[in-house]
């Protein structure tokens, strides 16, 4: 599936979190879409020591969720609807007996098809609605795509944190999609993670 949606006269793109992070996901909606439409549930860095280079990355970390539906909208030359989720996170880090404390990030936000934004909530407003008039049509990109895999740099905690969930995804998706049933108890103990984390 290449996320390319038929809608009667308009041709949506979709992209979930990450995915307007990668340009593996621009290439394949660059020149084909009139408007991407999708969302995220992007996490904060706590200030976990040492607190003052965590508050830094964590700057970095909020600075690069804020602007990733504008950048993708330059890079494909469509309009970007971009849903987030808002408030505070707490839950089990798997494999860890740490407790992950922070927020989603990035907020909620429409922009034109070169990157200009028409509505906007931030995370720090909570819940609510955002709306915006749209000419729903694809234009010429505005922004070349980085010759890499990522558009922008993750920083060191969100690259670190990305494989060992990744890592965990992989032995997770064996487990319980592959038909290896768990013990009863891995089972509730997983709803538990999976209920806190969403």
């Amino acid at each position: 599936d290449d996320g390319v949606i038929e809608a009667g006269e308009v041709t949506a793109g979709a992209a979930v979190c990450w995915e307007f992070m990668r340009t593996q996901t621009a290439r394949r909606l660059r020149g084909r879409v009139d408007v991407i439409v999708g969302g995220s549930a992007w996490w904060s860095i706590p200030p976990w020591p040492p607190a003052a280079v965590t508050r830094r990355m964590e700057a970095a970390n909020a600075r690069t969720a804020a602007h990733i539906a504008q950048a993708m909208a330059r890079a494909v030359g469509a309009p970007v609807v971009h849903a987030a989720h808002c408030g505070e996170v707490v839950c089990p880090l798997p494999w860890t007996p740490i407790t992950y404390r922070g927020h989603f990030q990035g907020g909620t936000i429409i922009c034109d098809a070169q990157g200009t934004v028409l509505a906007r909530r931030d995370q720090r407003e909570g819940p609510g609605v955002v709306t915006a008039e749209l000419d729903l049509r694809r234009q010429a990109p505005t922004a070349d795509i980085p010759d890499r895999f990522w558009m922008h740099d993750r920083g060191a905690v969100a690259t670190l944190l990305w494989n060992y969930q990744r890592a965990h995804g992989r032995q997770w998706y064996q487990r319980h999609a592959l038909g290896r049933p768990p013990a009863d108890a891995q089972v509730a103990a997983d709803r538990e993670v999976v209920g806190a984390a969403t």
